[in-house]
């Protein structure tokens, strides 16, 4: 009888081994080398499953986003009010040490896609430019200063970071509006309250019950100003 295959199974642990290298070091350690030793089998294997153009940071990407729906399973039912709104933010943070690990690999992936919009003088053609003049005195005619570095263009993560974004802020929307707050202001403080505390929480500055004592604390205080007003 012949052997069936699970693939998606394997799929699984190409997206547990990605993840498991942004972890520990960063996306820059992403290969197929690194990931087939990291399960130790054949860098061979790996390709023989994985398209040449497959983005590894999306395997890694995908693990973040499975871990985070894994963990709404458990969360408080039949709350409302205030303490509604306080669940609906603690689910954008790392609010139990199981958590920190798949904030910290979805910041490192989201630092490695960021692009800068920079002036024309910071680019990397610019600065290419700026040596060959230095070095030679002109521009050698291959070397065109408007032409993109290597690497640069659209980034393939930047439509799920976006729509990340985008989640975060609509969860903020619900949240505020639940103690009676709708300023576009809030919005914005909060959703830089929840990045701070998962930053100092993923580099151990915090622990997670300390950062959601913080978050406790801030919707308390939109609670009791929203009565007051």
């Amino acid at each position: 009888m012949p052997r069936l295959i699970d693939y998606a199974s394997r799929f699984d642990f190409f997206r547990r081994a990605a993840f498991v290298l942004v972890r520990d070091v960063g996306p820059q350690a992403l290969s197929r080398r690194a990931v087939a030793a990291a399960l130790g089998i054949s860098v061979n294997s790996v390709r023989r499953l994985l398209a040449e153009d497959a983005d590894l940071r999306g395997l890694a990407l995908d693990e973040v986003e499975r871990r985070r729906s894994r963990s709404l399973w458990h969360r408080p039912r039949g709350l409302a009010g205030a303490d509604l709104a306080l669940d609906l933010l603690r689910q954008l943070l790392p609010d139990e040490e199981a958590r920190v690990p798949e904030e910290l690999v979805w910041l490192r992936l989201a630092l490695d896609a960021r692009r800068l919009v920079v002036g024309e003088q910071d680019t990397a053609a610019a600065l290419r430019a700026e040596h060959a003049i230095a070095d030679r005195g002109f521009v050698p005619e291959d070397l065109d200063p408007t032409t993109p570095a290597p690497g640069a263009g659209d980034d393939p993560l930047a439509g799920r970071l976006t729509d990340h974004h985008t989640h975060r802020a609509l969860v903020v929307d619900r949240a505020l509006a639940l103690v009676g707050v709708e300023e576009v202001q809030e919005r914005r403080r909060t959703l830089a309250l929840l990045d701070g505390l998962t930053l100092h929480a993923c580099l151990g500055r915090l622990t997670p019950e300390e950062a959601v004592s913080a978050l406790e604390h801030h919707v308390a205080s939109l609670a009791t100003s929203a009565t007051a007003a």
